[in-house]
This record gives structure tokens, sequence and C-alpha cells, in this order.
């Protein structure tokens, strides 16, 4: 440690106190009731935050002041902290941690910065393991260990990492524009690829289908090993994640379900029900899917990654999304998706297609690559400097 700089332990010069136990009011009277989940990126809209009733007596335990950290002590928030630069009439909420410096050995930004640092989340990790939801309680944290360099030494740290932060705070606002756009930039260019061309046949989609119709309603037992359990939650991002769907039984698969159940290679899947209108084509035998996914076995005129790129198209989104039903879970009517109309080339065409559309995502994840790289090397930059304030290494 750095010479002049000491260790100790939060608890040694710091308030801390659980928030208050309460329920909000429906109406404006009472002091904000600052809740886990009114912590946003590192913000609170306070006009936003919930209304509590407190007694007097509670109130001057539980208020909120200018220099107070709160920390999320349960959950997957678990060691989130928020300073409050502002003093609002506000009191938190039982599951935050509220922590008051004494002033004389710590200043409040310090321990802000602190509370980012790869060191104290290591901490974090260790006190949330084996405990429930991951919890992280007072006596936790009053025996965290947090370096103190001299008052004017923290402000000067302060200084140089807010400016720091400020520039690497502009960095990764473009850098994750630039992913968003990345990630956009595929199903813009194939929009354009498969909107309409000469020649092109326009008709309804039943015309390119054998048939089409949904998954199984029964329950069907879980097993660690077998066929998989395809639910429109496991169709993602045009292909079938596969990791993430659970299995049955070999006995099951065979007895229990009709052919209609288990598609076969070639197929296209089609979720219906809750997020709507995502596809893959079926690459493997031994699966099943449930209600929510509706199966389309193309005929000769079409190709099954054609079929499914195409309907991943904004405008055939929009028609399946328009004529869905449903109110609290929407849901496409399988009756009614044979009628949409598509305008389909030619087989060679789409052979064509699917070659130039391949070509492109790979560009695509490249650009989509590098910016999520870009992200990471920001986020290791930040961590470094932290590394460099709390070692006494900042110049």
């Amino acid at each position: 440690m750095k010479t002049g700089w000491s260790e100790t332990t939060l608890g040694n010069f710091a308030e801390i106190r659980y928030g208050y136990t309460a329920k909000a009011n429906s109406e404006p009277v009472g002091p904000r009731f600052l809740r886990i989940t009114d912590i946003q990126n590192g913000t609170v809209s306070w006009d936003q935050v919930p209304y509590c009733s407190v007694s007097a007596k509670d109130y001057a335990k539980h208020s909120l002041h200018e220099g107070d950290i709160v920390f999320a002590r349960t959950g997957a928030t678990t060691g989130k902290s928020f300073l409050i630069r502002e003093a609002p009439d506000a009191v938190c909420a039982s599951y935050l941690i509220k922590v008051r410096s004494d002033g004389e050995q710590a200043t409040p930004e310090y321990l802000s910065i602190f509370f980012q640092s790869a060191e104290y989340w290591r901490e974090i990790a260790l006190g949330t393991e084996g405990a429930a939801q991951g919890g992280f309680n007072a006596s936790k944290l009053a025996a965290l260990k947090v370096p103190l360099p001299p008052l004017d030494e923290q402000r000067r740290i302060v200084a140089v990492l807010d400016e720091a932060f400020e520039g690497l705070a502009r960095a990764r606002a473009n850098a994750e524009a630039n992913l968003e756009n990345a990630k956009e930039l595929y199903p813009q260019l194939r929009n354009r690829l498969l909107e309409s061309g000469d020649g092109w046949r326009n008709i309804t989609l039943s015309e390119l289908l054998d048939r089409i119709t949904y998954g199984f309603t029964n329950p069907m037992p879980n097993a660690e090993r077998g066929p998989y359990k395809v639910t429109a939650k496991n169709v993602v991002g045009g292909v079938i994640d596969y990791e993430a769907a659970r299995r049955t039984t070999p006995e099951a698969f065979r007895d229990l379900l009709t052919n209609k159940s288990r598609p076969k290679v070639g197929d296209v899947l089609l979720t219906k029900d809750g997020t709507l209108g995502r596809t893959a084509v079926v690459d493997r035998d031994d699966i099943c899917v449930n209600q929510s996914v509706a199966v389309l076995t193309p005929n000769e005129d079409v190709l099954p990654k054609y079929l499914s790129e195409m309907l991943s198209c904004s405008k055939h989104q929009e028609a399946m999304i328009a004529d869905a039903g449903g109110t609290t879970i929407k849901h496409l009517y399988i009756t009614r998706v044979p009628k949409i109309t598509v305008e389909v080339p030619m087989l060679d065409q789409q052979h064509d297609m699917l070659d130039e559309l391949s070509k492109k995502n790979e560009l695509c994840r490249r650009v989509e690559k590098e910016a999520a790289a870009k992200l990471k090397d920001l986020d290791d930059l930040r961590q470094s400097l932290l590394q460099r304030a709390f070692a006494g290494e900042l110049t």
C-alpha cells in the first residue's frame, strides 16, 4: 500500500442501516420511497418514485441525505450502489442498505467510486456465495476493507477518474450505437434483397406449403437425455437454441406424440405465441415442438432457408403481427398465416440470394463482433483505471 494510505473496514467510519419496510402510497403523500427498481443505469428519476407513509421516528432513521450511498442487498442487482447527489424528501426501502460516511476518513464520492472497483465486486461475489437470492447483508458490508488515502488525495482521485469516466462514457455511447447499428444492418439488407424483383410470383404463402400445423398440447415428461422439446423461447436469431431447450424421453417422443409435433429436417418453425414471427429451419430429426410453435413444410417451389428468411422480412412480420389475436398474450392463427401475400423468385434465384445473404450476414457479424470488442476494451480500461487508483498509482 502506498505510503500515507491506510486500510480499515467500512463499519469503522460509516453508519450502515437497512432501509424502511413500508408499502408505497397510491397518493402523493409522505416522502418518496426509493426502491431497487427505481435505480436504473446509475440514475434515479425521482418524479417516478412513489410515496410512502412513515412516522417521525422512522423518518429520522431512514431518510436520505446528500452524500448517502444506497446498496441493493438482494436478488440479481445485489451490490449495485447509488450515490445521493441531491437531498430529496425520501427514505429507502428495506431491500436497500444505506451507508453514510462520517466524512472524516472518506468522502462519499471516493466511496462511490470504490464501490465500482473489481476488488469490491470480488468481495460481493464471495459474500453472496450460498446466500438466499444472492443476498449481501449489512454485517458483510461493514466488514468490507476499504483503502483510504488522505482526503485531499481522495478528492484528486475522484477528479481524475470523473474526467476519465466522462470520456469513456462518450466512447461507450458511440460503441453501443455502433453495436445497435450492426445488429440492425442485416435485417435491413435482407429486407431490400428479398423485397421484390422482375419475374417474381405474387402468391399466397399457402401455395408454397405442403402443410402447416403446430405442436403438442399434452404434458411431456422431462429427461436429462433424449429428444429436444422446442418451444417459442428456443427459436432465437434464426436458429434453434438447443442448449436452452429441455429434453424428453425417447418413449414419450415415440408414444405420446403425433407426426405434427415431430417436424422433419427442412421444415420451418414459426413462433406463434408470445414473441411472434421468429423463424428457424429444422436441422435434426430428434426434436418435437409444443403448441407455441407452428411447423411449416415447404413444397418444391421454395427452399426452406429462403422461406425462413422471407418470413423474417419486415413486411411479412408486420402482416403477421397485425393479424394476430389475443390481448394479454398475442398469438398467430395458423389458419390466417397461409393467406399472407408473398413475392417469390424462381429456385435458382433463391439459391443466389441465399448465397448473397450469407456473405452479408458474415460481414454484419464481423462488424457486430468488432463493436462488442470495443465495449469490452472500454470496460477493461475503466477497471484498469480503478485498479491503479486504489493501488495509489494514478498520476
